[in-house]
């Protein structure tokens, strides 16, 4: 009886939409969060971060903005049209266009070198960080590395009070935390019964 209820749910959930187009939403979900660019209907190309897409296909980017050419025929982008946040409806979409992605870097199995790792999805379209050395005889706060790391050769790690009190006279900061975490959870209740125990 139990099963039956269950394959019947089951068969009762269904995806609408485009939620029921597996490759599709798979290839729609892998750009979430890449910038990409939207052409319109009239001709305008606007560029923003991929957020979401609802079962109809309504399309969100954030930090959008309109895209122009200039003389020189290189893509601008239009200041004054920028938002927080845009919302296509499919007749509103000509074509998404995930800018500056390589689509094989999830599925490459490869060695990535420090150059690759530098990069945003092995990708330029951030400026490359530079990659530092490491230093060890780096300062920290008027100490060396080694010295503020260090702990007792007794000591499991820093007393939680030892950090707040560090945290205080550094920089000026005063906890509450309570040690009972009583503003996050239900207090437990000790008795001493069998079942508590």
């Amino acid at each position: 009886m139990w099963s039956e209820k269950v394959s019947q749910r089951q068969r009762s959930i269904q995806a609408e939409g485009i939620y029921n187009n597996a490759p599709f939403m798979h290839a729609a979900t892998s750009h979430v969060g890449n910038l990409v660019q939207i052409q319109t209907p009239a001709g305008h190309t606007y560029e923003g971060v991929f957020r979401t897409f609802s079962s109809q296909f309504q399309v969100v980017l954030e930090m959008a903005h309109r895209v122009e050419i200039g003389p020189d025929q290189k893509p601008k982008i239009n200041v004054d049209t920028f938002v927080d946040r845009l919302i296509f409806k499919p007749h509103d979409i000509v074509t998404i266009v995930a800018k500056d992605v390589d689509p094989e870097d999830a599925t490459r199995d490869t060695f990535k070198t420090d150059t690759a790792i530098s990069r945003c999805n092995g990708t330029n379209w951030l400026e490359d960080r530079v990659l530092e050395p490491w230093d060890e005889s780096g300062d920290l706060n008027g100490e060396s590395l080694e010295q503020s790391l260090e702990l007792d050769s007794n000591a499991d790690g820093w007393d939680v009070n030892d950090m707040f009190l560090k945290n205080e006279q550094v920089y000026g900061v005063q906890s509450t935390f309570d040690q009972s975490l009583s503003g996050y959870t239900v207090q437990i209740q000790k008795k001493d019964s069998e079942e508590f125990k």
